[in-house]
């Protein structure tokens, strides 16, 4: 029931960004983005919750959680004073017919510096589970 609400209140007027939860992480030293993407794509792997759509079939909120679903961490290199653009561009509306409801960019701002932004919809996560998808990030 909390997720029809969301799903609702999401499509409301100025609903669209109102439930989304991004954050960014700044990584310092080397970092393998190969290896980062791989560790996303274990998680989504790892929790339905990250495979899963909604959508309105006659008249009622359905939930879809898929076997798969295609994934690519959005990767970019800037100067660090262009980096604040790229983080206010990076929160946008989720298609929620579309999983995963979450997306990731990496921008390489240094040699050994990268910011990595992640957003999701609260229709598949809260911020208790959000701290935990970033500590499996970590471990993975």
């Amino acid at each position: 029931s909390a997720q029809k609400r969301l799903y609702i209140l999401s499509h409301l007027e100025g609903g669209d960004l109102s439930y989304n939860m991004p954050g960014v992480l700044t990584v310092e030293g080397p970092l393998q983005a190969d290896r980062l993407e791989d560790a996303f794509r274990q998680l989504i792997a790892r929790h339905e919750t990250l495979r899963t759509s909604f959508e309105m079939v006659e008249g009622e909120v359905v939930q879809r959680v898929y076997d798969q679903v295609e994934f690519a961490v959005e990767r970019l290199q800037a100067r660090e004073s262009e980096a604040e653009a790229y983080i206010e561009s990076f929160v946008r509306s989720f298609d929620l017919r579309q999983a995963p409801l979450l997306r990731v960019r990496l921008i390489q701002t240094g040699p050994e510096r990268h910011l990595l932004m992640y957003d999701m919809h609260h229709i598949i996560s809260d911020g208790v589970s959000s701290n935990n998808i970033v500590q499996e990030l970590v471990q993975l």
